[in-house]
């Protein structure tokens, strides 16, 4: 009888609460953690429930350390009110879920020199089975300005369209404004969209850059084609004033209208950015059909040549679309000539368009190359004339080459 009674005094003991098992956890990060006097940065707090009930009336507060200044403070469940300290309500955390179910955000700015050492806390009405996880910790490291640089990003002469299949050049620039030396320069560039087919090349002046394309093995490739391009870039040190141009090439397929978004954003896990508005830049570029190659005239196509002369409408461009058409349209090798030119000069004709000098050049090669088709026959028999001449003249140095007269 003894048994049976002590199993009723436990359970007359235990109080539901106490049976609970609740588990409040907490984590903190911070983006940037380095900044210079004056910049911004964002404190964030995660929070989770690993028990099996639910947390009741959680609370996360934090007093931000000496030197901040809270901008704003938001939460993804609930509501947060003062500015030092800070104190947001979540209400109830469900439990079962070991992932975050809710996250705080503090906006801050740094007035001094310093690094600072912000704490948070998290507390509950129900019964906490693990109180260790219930606060955390986020450092910022604060620098003067002239220990800082500005890093911004660009696209360099970047057009508003690219061809459908075609092999397109997408130029980046990332420059340091200084003052100070960028010892650790990051760039990632990414197209969101699965329409892209092949990643070609990339072409940093320094540094390296990879994909998902250069570390898989196997059926991990065909994956790695699946998803949407992601270049990373480690471009090293960029001194105050310097640039870095990083060239990436790709083939991009989708249906025709289709925009891609390109987004290039550049970072520094060791030299503080006083001004990240720059730091990324989006353009927004339209898939356009290639011009049917094998059916003859095809809308424009010579891409280098209006390029050059800045017009589709030039006599120069439309002295070469007519070649292109009457001419080597016709034959089997000609009409592989043209599917290799449009394949390849499109990231050609980027980067003349936006050089001046280049295209003055290339105008001048063109000239060339139109006038032998306009007039061949002049240029045949130019050609016949400078061959004839300089025989002759390399004849008579020759010595017995001409028969001696009689005396």
């Amino acid at each position: 009888m003894l048994k049976p009674f002590l199993l009723l005094l436990m359970l007359s003991v235990l109080t539901p609460s106490s049976l609970a098992d609740t588990d409040l956890a907490i984590s903190a990060s911070v983006d940037p953690s380095l900044i210079a006097v004056n910049g911004t940065s964002y404190l964030y707090v995660d929070v989770s429930n690993y028990g099996a009930d639910p947390a009741l009336d959680v609370v996360v507060s934090s007093t931000l350390a000496v030197g901040l200044g809270l901008v704003s403070a938001s939460t993804t469940q609930g509501s947060c009110i003062g500015t030092n300290p800070v104190t947001c309500n979540l209400g109830t955390i469900n439990a079962g879920n070991l992932g975050v179910q809710a996250t705080v955000s503090f906006e801050v700015t740094a007035s001094t020199v310093a690094t600072t050492s912000n704490d948070f806390t998290s507390t509950t009405s129900s019964v906490d089975s693990n109180t260790t996880n219930n606060n955390a910790n986020a450092m910022i490291e604060v620098v003067a300005l002239a220990d800082s640089a500005d890093q911004s990003v660009t696209y360099d002469t970047m057009p508003d369209w690219t061809y459908q299949g075609v092999n397109t050049l997408f130029p980046i620039i990332v420059t340091n404004n200084g003052p100070a030396t960028v010892t650790q320069s990051s760039l990632t560039f990414s197209i969101p969209l699965l329409t892209l087919s092949d990643f070609i090349s990339v072409m940093p002046d320094q540094g390296n850059c990879t994909t998902a394309l250069d570390s898989c093995v196997g059926l991990g490739c065909v994956a790695a084609l699946a998803v949407p391009l992601s270049v990373s870039c480690d471009l090293g040190g960029i001194s105050s004033g310097s640039s870095v141009s990083v060239g990436i090439t790709a083939t991009m397929v989708g249906d025709v209208g289709d925009t891609f978004q390109l987004t290039a954003t550049v970072d520094s896990d060791t030299t503080a950015d006083a001004d990240p508005a720059n730091n990324q830049a989006t353009v927004s570029v339209n898939l356009v059909a290639v011009p049917d190659v094998e059916g003859g005239a095809g809308p424009g196509g010579c891409f280098i040549a209006t390029a050059a002369y800045g017009s589709d409408m030039a006599k120069e461009v439309l002295a070469l679309r007519q070649f292109r058409d009457q001419y080597l349209l016709k034959y089997s090798a000609g009409q592989k000539f043209v599917a290799l030119y449009y394949r390849y000069s499109p990231p050609l004709a980027n980067y003349i368009s936006g050089h001046e000098s280049l295209r003055a050049v290339i105008r001048g090669i063109i000239s060339v190359v139109v006038a032998v088709i306009q007039y061949p026959l002049v240029f045949m028999f130019a050609g016949l004339f400078s061959a004839i001449t300089v025989g002759w003249r390399y004849t008579i140095k020759q010595p017995g080459a001409l028969p001696e007269s009689d005396p």
